[in-house]
């Protein structure tokens, strides 16, 4: 396969992760107050969490040490992308407020 394809994969494959990561963080953080156990809320989806990255980046690895580096840099623009996007719709910054 052709190395520029390649690592946009796993570019797109490291974005994919931090969508899926800091998504089901924040989907999770929203739905704490509301849970009737909120630990057992937290610790399960920071465990099918982990464990999707985990196995994602497990699986950049085979593209040698670069598969997994460029990834990373998918995931994490991935996270300033949806940090600014939180910040910017002011729900955030209300909460910390209160």
């Amino acid at each position: 396969m052709n190395d520029i394809l390649t690592l946009t994969l796993c570019w797109a494959a490291g974005a994919v992760m931090g969508g899926l990561f800091f998504g089901g963080l924040r989907w999770t953080t929203r739905r704490l107050p509301r849970s009737g156990h909120p630990a057992a809320l937290a610790l399960g989806s920071f465990a099918v969490r982990l464990g999707t990255v985990v196995a994602g980046f497990g699986l950049l690895t085979r593209f040698g040490w670069q598969g997994p580096a460029i990834g990373l840099v998918g995931f994490v623009l991935v996270r300033i992308a949806i940090v600014r996007w939180v910040m910017s719709t002011g729900r955030a910054s209300q909460r910390l407020e209160s």
